[in-house]
């Protein structure tokens, strides 16, 4: 692709000046050679573009004529532990790009303009209904035979067709998007490297007093645990102990390291384009591996959410989830399984939420059979 069409594109997704964007998609450029991607694979996904039109006349196809409209935003989301990343939404689009990228290197896309549409325009509507709803998300099918599907921050979402292949209907699809939409409006991916990042701050922190042997006797125990603390702080918190979020402690973990930098202990500065590499490296590898059991427990249930909002039913979740252990078993082989939940125990909590929060819900998106199986089979 072009240098220049590339900055074009990344101007509009980013919103940003033309010589800024031609200078993010020269830093994107030289990541995506040192990875091996070509800038044309991601040149398809950057150009998708749907009305909002387009978007409501696809629901209004699918739903069922009646009274009485959808649900609304359900009182229990404002319980939600609130979630922050620590970058902008143009750092998060950034990192989400170099992600996509390296991606759509990894597999090829299905070349087909009408299935495309399709899972965009489903992918918009249900996205319509979570918790980020003005996020542009984005949608690619992949050729791969294992069921599998992906989320990047800013927004991008890959499911492959082998996934496709296992599901019986729309709203099976519908909860496979809204649950990677979750991953991606919950911050999941930007968290989990965050915390990744903080531990090895930490660690470079508690190497940096080691050898600081200039250090006054008095300074360094003082130093020593002030960095001690923290480091224990992020260990506890990606260790993933049985809690749903880490609260203050993970402030707190990042006010004892500021406190050390202010005392002298140099952390590791660089350069901002060189974190979103690096942070780009990271989200990689969590969007492609397995996720943690919070993160997995709260996507499923929350996606539960989002597709009775949209309509759809929500026996779609666990119907999905059973499909899933059936293919590849009920405990996905990781390197440490304790730290991802098995697909038993998942259905159990999508259930236990259905009943308890969903029990009268009633499936609205009932005219999509004939253009699901009509996508399914083009794949």
């Amino acid at each position: 692709m072009p240098s220049r069409l590339f900055a074009l594109l990344v101007s509009a997704l980013l919103c940003s000046k033309s010589s800024e964007a031609e200078s993010d998609a020269g830093r994107m450029t030289s990541y995506y050679a040192k990875h091996g991607v070509q800038a044309s694979a991601i040149q398809t996904l950057l150009g998708l573009d749907y009305s909002d039109s387009s978007v409501r006349k696809f629901a209004s196809r699918g739903l069922r004529p009646g009274r009485g409209g959808l649900p609304g935003v359900p009182k229990w989301w404002s319980e939600l532990n609130p979630v922050k990343p620590g970058m902008s939404l143009e750092q998060e689009m950034q990192v989400g790009l170099r992600v996509a990228g390296r991606l759509l290197n990894d597999y090829k896309t299905v070349d087909d303009e009408k299935a495309q549409t399709y899972i965009n325009l489903l992918g918009r509507y249900v996205t319509s209904k979570s918790m980020r709803p003005g996020l542009q998300y984005r949608f690619a099918i992949l050729q791969a035979k294992d069921p599998m599907a992906y989320a990047a921050p800013g927004g991008f979402v890959f499911v492959s067709t082998g996934l496709v292949k296992l599901l019986e209907n729309e709203d099976e699809l519908a909860f496979v998007l809204a649950h990677e939409a979750v991953h991606v409006a919950r911050f999941h991916g930007v968290n989990s490297v965050e915390n990744a990042t903080a531990v090895r701050h930490a660690k470079d922190a508690f190497t940096d007093l080691e050898v600081q042997k200039s250090t006054a006797d008095n300074n360094r125990k003082e130093l020593e645990a002030v960095t001690s603390k923290a480091f224990k702080k992020f260990m506890e918190y990606t260790r993933g102990i049985e809690k749903e979020r880490a609260g203050g402690n993970f402030k707190d973990a990042f006010d004892d390291l500021e406190r050390t930098e202010k005392k002298g202990i140099q952390l590791d500065q660089e350069d901002e384009e060189l974190d979103l590499d690096v942070f780009a490296d990271h989200s990689y590898r969590v969007a492609t591996g397995f996720r943690n059991r919070t993160e997995e427990f709260e996507s499923d249930v929350l996606g539960l959410d989002v597709i009775v909002r949209s309509g759809y039913g929500k026996d779609a979740s666990a119907a999905l989830l059973d499909k899933l252990r059936v293919a590849i078993g009920d405990t996905p082989f990781v390197l440490d399984d304790s730290t991802h939940p098995r697909f038993t125990d998942r259905i159990k909590s999508v259930k236990k939420h259905m009943n308890s929060r969903w029990r009268r819900s009633n499936r609205r998106m009932t005219h999509t059979g004939s253009r699901f199986e009509h996508f399914k089979n083009s794949l």
